[in-house]
Protein backbone atom coordinates (compact mmCIF):
# COMPACT_ATOMS: atom_id res chain seq x y z
CA UNK A 1 0.00 0.00 0.00
CA UNK A 2 2.85 2.52 0.63
CA UNK A 3 3.88 2.21 -3.04
CA UNK A 4 0.37 3.06 -4.21
CA UNK A 5 0.24 6.03 -1.83
CA UNK A 6 3.55 7.40 -3.11
CA UNK A 7 2.48 6.93 -6.73
CA UNK A 8 -0.87 8.57 -6.04
CA UNK A 9 0.94 11.55 -4.46
CA UNK A 10 3.05 11.99 -7.61
CA UNK A 11 0.00 11.58 -9.85
CA UNK A 12 -1.96 14.09 -7.76
CA UNK A 13 0.89 16.60 -8.07
CA UNK A 14 0.91 16.18 -11.87
CA UNK A 15 -2.88 16.44 -12.04
CA UNK A 16 -3.00 19.57 -9.86
CA UNK A 17 -0.26 21.15 -11.97
CA UNK A 18 -2.19 20.36 -15.17
CA UNK A 19 -5.37 21.87 -13.74
CA UNK A 20 -3.49 25.02 -12.69
CA UNK A 21 -2.00 25.39 -16.20
CA UNK A 22 -5.17 24.61 -18.15
CA UNK A 23 -6.11 28.24 -18.80
CA UNK A 24 -2.61 29.71 -19.01
CA UNK A 25 -1.65 31.47 -22.21
CA UNK A 26 2.07 31.84 -21.45
CA UNK A 27 4.35 28.87 -20.93
CA UNK A 28 7.98 28.90 -19.84
CA UNK A 29 10.37 26.44 -21.47
CA UNK A 30 10.44 24.34 -18.27
CA UNK A 31 6.63 24.23 -18.19
CA UNK A 32 6.52 23.08 -21.81
CA UNK A 33 9.07 20.40 -20.98
CA UNK A 34 7.06 19.24 -17.97
CA UNK A 35 3.87 19.06 -20.05
CA UNK A 36 5.70 17.14 -22.77
CA UNK A 37 7.04 14.67 -20.17
CA UNK A 38 3.60 14.16 -18.62
CA UNK A 39 1.97 13.61 -22.02
CA UNK A 40 4.67 11.09 -22.95
CA UNK A 41 4.47 9.26 -19.60
CA UNK A 42 0.70 8.88 -19.89
CA UNK A 43 0.82 8.10 -23.62
CA UNK A 44 -1.22 11.12 -24.70
CA UNK A 45 -0.43 12.45 -28.17
CA UNK A 46 0.49 16.12 -28.20
CA UNK A 47 2.26 18.03 -30.95
CA UNK A 48 3.85 20.61 -28.64
CA UNK A 49 1.43 23.44 -29.46
CA UNK A 50 0.36 24.95 -26.12
CA UNK A 51 -2.78 26.36 -27.77
CA UNK A 52 -3.94 22.83 -28.61
CA UNK A 53 -3.20 20.83 -25.49
CA UNK A 54 -5.41 17.69 -25.26
CA UNK A 55 -6.63 18.61 -21.78
CA UNK A 56 -9.51 16.13 -21.65
CA UNK A 57 -7.27 13.22 -22.61
CA UNK A 58 -4.56 14.27 -20.17
CA UNK A 59 -6.91 14.72 -17.23
CA UNK A 60 -8.63 11.44 -18.03
CA UNK A 61 -5.32 9.56 -18.03
CA UNK A 62 -3.60 11.38 -15.15
CA UNK A 63 -5.70 9.97 -12.34
CA UNK A 64 -4.98 8.17 -9.08
CA UNK A 65 -5.39 4.48 -8.30
CA UNK A 66 -8.01 4.02 -5.59
CA UNK A 67 -6.51 2.05 -2.69
CA UNK A 68 -9.06 -0.74 -2.94
CA UNK A 69 -8.35 -1.21 -6.67
CA UNK A 70 -4.63 -1.34 -5.99
CA UNK A 71 -5.06 -4.07 -3.40
CA UNK A 72 -7.35 -6.03 -5.72
CA UNK A 73 -4.90 -5.67 -8.60
CA UNK A 74 -2.05 -6.93 -6.41
CA UNK A 75 -4.04 -9.95 -5.24
CA UNK A 76 -5.12 -10.74 -8.80
CA UNK A 77 -1.53 -10.62 -10.04
CA UNK A 78 -0.40 -12.85 -7.16
CA UNK A 79 -3.08 -15.41 -8.01
CA UNK A 80 -2.12 -15.27 -11.67
CA UNK A 81 1.51 -15.88 -10.70
CA UNK A 82 0.47 -18.87 -8.60
CA UNK A 83 -1.57 -20.30 -11.47
CA UNK A 84 1.32 -19.88 -13.91
CA UNK A 85 3.69 -21.55 -11.46
CA UNK A 86 1.32 -24.49 -11.09
CA UNK A 87 0.41 -23.77 -7.48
Amino acid sequence: MPYIKSQNAAITADRNWLISKQYESRWSPSERTRLKDIAKRYKVKWNGNTRRVPWNSLLERVDIIPGSNGRHHGRSRKRLGNLEAGA
